[in-house]
């Protein structure tokens, strides 16, 4: 489909995406990045220092985010648990996708994100 030059050029382009997200999540101050950014996978939660509670607190604080995110519909992601910590993984590579989309991405992460904190 891509041929190899092109294969390297999506993933570039998804990696510059990714890394673009990262840097957004931790310049807005609620968000810690859980692991390196990794081609197109960007790894983070809310802080712990965000959430009012205790550990099982922001466990279910970032778990509800991940719901909240794709109830809304705009987007998709999934949770996972790192080293027993609930956290959020978006991923981006599609072949159909485009900066537009990771800033539409942010954009729903970041309001469904204070909808959330707002409500506990």
């Amino acid at each position: 489909m891509y041929g190899a030059s092109g294969i390297r050029a999506h993933i570039r382009k998804h990696v510059k995406e990714a890394k673009w997200l990262e840097a957004q999540l931790v310049e807005d101050g609620r968000f810690e990045i859980m692991a390196p950014v990794v081609f197109g996978l960007v790894v983070f939660r809310v802080k712990a220092s965000i959430i009012a509670g205790n550990a099982h607190d922001v466990n279910k604080t970032n778990a509800e985010l991940v719901k909240r995110i794709n109830n809304d519909g705009r987007v998709f992601l999934v949770g996972t648990k790192l080293r027993g910590v609930d956290a959020l993984r978006p991923a981006i590579g599609s072949s159909r996708g485009t900066p537009e989309n990771t800033a539409l991405l942010l954009k729903v992460i970041k309001e469904c994100t204070t909808n959330v904190l707002s409500e506990h």
